[in-house]
């Protein structure tokens, strides 16, 4: 049988003068030389093959995020960690007003009590989306309920409060250089704090879906706010006409801060049970807000909803719901170049599912290789 050739040797094994069985130095290191170039070729060629491959890194804020004792949290943080996605999705679990057309179709009317679990839910959202912001920069969240159309509105509305108690600022002050010998801080003050209280309850009014439940809240807001203008009035009036009286002022000073302060409480109960922290925390500039859904989904759910019972009906209030919520956030994260969204969301809904619910991180993040998410849950309800 004739023997293999190795290359750098001659086919029977001799030297050119013909001894047989031995191989020269020469040809020896050229057949080594040979075995290594083809062996360092088919490393190249075959790579890692039978290697495991390296696992994708993970996020260092979802590790973070994770160890973090967060404000308002009333759990502990649940987080999915998804290799390879270094982007993600905050889910501030919240518990809040019950819609009218819950109460119209299931009788659903919410107790005094159960407003007092909403408004405090309501305060922890807002720590923890203070807590977000100082901590990881945040910038805004993804509201319920909200569609593009929605969030221009409350822009608007914001903005036009702004505008006007600038305006007002930039008066004064001309008045202050006008006349610098003017005695009128305080009046002045009132004055400002007078037209921002009345924006605020233009802006409540105009944020609110006024419901059942709503109505009288909204009435006692408006009978507040006159008794607090009508005493801010009078003090102005007096502080004008009596600047050095101090006792005549006192009982007006009094009055007037005892009316402000029945004004800006019930503020709060209409901001933390039927607003949110969230819309309050726009009107005040904290934070920005986005939309959770298009206005096609938003239109077509609606229909859904109305129209669908039983499973169909749950899908389209939850599992529909999510997803469009997980679409809108990667927009959102695309468009304002953001490592991460929180989105305000009822505490029923699970986006690494649950009872009502597909898993709509691993469903996005199977759809979309390139663009995957982490997953972290926030509780704020009792």
């Amino acid at each position: 049988m004739a023997e293999a050739n190795v290359p750098g040797s001659t086919g029977n094994n001799t030297e050119k003068n013909g001894a047989p069985d031995s191989v020269s130095r020469r040809g020896f290191l050229r057949a080594a030389g040979d075995v290594f170039k083809y062996g360092a070729m088919s490393a190249l060629l075959l790579g890692n093959a039978g290697r495991p491959e390296p696992e994708e890194p993970l996020d260092p804020m979802i590790n973070r995020l994770a160890s973090d004792r967060i404000p308002g949290a009333t759990k502990p943080l649940e987080v999915l960690r998804v290799p390879g996605a270094l982007r993600g999705l905050i889910h501030i679990g919240q518990q809040h007003v019950v819609s009218d057309r819950q109460i119209l179709h299931h009788g659903a009317r919410q107790t005094e009590e159960d407003l007092r679990v909403t408004e405090r839910s309501q305060r922890n959202v807002e720590s923890v989306i203070l807590h977000l912001k100082s901590a990881y920069g945040l910038r805004g969240v993804q509201l319920e309920g909200t569609t593009p159309a929605v969030i221009d509105r409350l822009h608007r509305l914001r903005d036009t409060h702004r505008r006007i108690v600038r305006e007002h600022r930039e008066e004064i002050e001309r008045r202050r250089r006008t006349n610098p010998h003017r005695q009128g801080n305080t009046m002045d003050a009132l004055q400002i704090r007078s037209i921002e209280a009345r924006h605020m309850t233009e802006y409540l009014r105009g944020a609110a879906q006024i419901g059942l439940d709503q109505v009288m809240e909204f009435t006692r807001l408006q009978d507040l706010l006159s008794e607090f203008q009508t005493a801010a009035h009078e003090e102005i009036l007096c502080l004008r006409d009596h600047p050095d009286d101090r006792e005549r002022q006192a009982p007006l000073r009094q009055r007037r801060e005892e009316r402000e302060g029945a004004f800006l409480r019930q503020a709060d109960r209409l901001w933390y049970r039927f607003q949110g922290a969230a819309i309050k925390m726009h009107f005040e500039g904290k934070i920005d807000l986005y939309p959770i859904a298009s206005e096609a989904f938003h239109r077509e759910n609606e229909r859904r909803i109305e129209n669908a019972r039983g499973t169909e009906q749950r899908r389209a209030i939850f599992d529909d719901r999510e997803d469009e919520a997980v679409r809108m956030a990667t927009s959102t994260m695309n468009n304002e170049r953001l490592p991460f969204v929180a989105t305000v969301l009822g505490d029923d809904h699970r986006f690494n599912g649950g009872p009502h619910d597909d898993n709509n991180i691993s469903k996005w993040n199977s759809d979309h290789p390139r663009e995957k998410i982490w997953l972290a849950r926030i509780d704020t309800a009792l």
